[in-house]
């Protein structure tokens, strides 16, 4: 599920409905759902690194460009520089869904705690001006921005605890979650091309940046 964080956000979302054009086709549809938060407990996509880790991660995170129009294109307020799509994947112009570049940073972050297993080392995340370092920092940053754009106002309440002195956080708070699976099936019906844009061939008329966006 991606959770819309708070209550409040609605009016957030209000203002944002005709901008997002994946909110038109998955509706404003949530549910309850309470979180599995619980220090020091289990979930499929943390623990010691192994390839049932990394397929859970995979399947989680859908990758590859979808493809929008122009109308679309001008109500998220993007550049017209945009990357055009060529006719034979359906025009357009190339995307990619928020979601799914939030779960590939927050994932990036994850493996940087586990270095020797993903080829990671502690000199390349020290050297800050090392891409590998660049990449980390813009992860953590993105995630750091689109958490005080939520600004969640669930409560966290405590209890106590045998054997230790003061109160614990309870993290298993309910969450109102918008339902993933149809964000899954809206980028699935307008995905043109595979994780990554290396078999995208520049058009003629596309125009290239001098420094990045």
């Amino acid at each position: 599920m991606f959770c819309k964080l708070s209550p409040i956000s609605s009016f957030f979302l209000t203002l944002i409905k005709f901008s997002a054009p994946a909110l038109v086709a998955v509706g404003d549809d949530y549910e309850d759902v309470r979180f599995n938060s619980t220090i020091f407990g289990s979930s499929p996509y943390i623990g010691a690194p192994s390839l049932e880790i990394d397929e859970h991660w995979k399947a989680l995170i859908h990758d590859g460009a979808i493809s929008i129009s122009y109308s679309e294109l001008l109500k998220i307020g993007a550049s017209n520089n945009s990357v055009l799509l060529p006719a034979a994947r359906g025009g357009g112009y190339m995307a990619w869904l928020e979601v799914y570049h939030q779960l590939h940073c927050l994932h990036t972050l994850w493996q940087n705690t586990w270095p020797t297993y993903y080829n990671a080392t502690q000199l390349e995340s020290e050297d800050k001006d090392s891409i590998y370092r660049k990449h980390i920092d813009h992860c953590a940053d993105n995630l750091r921005q689109k958490l005080m754009c939520d600004a969640d106002v669930g409560i966290i309440t405590y209890d106590w605890l045998e054997k230790h002195k003061s109160p614990v956080p309870n993290f298993n708070t309910v969450h109102r979650c918008r339902d993933l699976k149809r964000v899954w099936s809206w980028h699935a019906d307008r995905r043109v091309l595979r994780s990554g844009s290396d078999e995208l061939v520049k058009m003629p008329n596309s125009v290239v940046l001098d420094h990045l966006p």
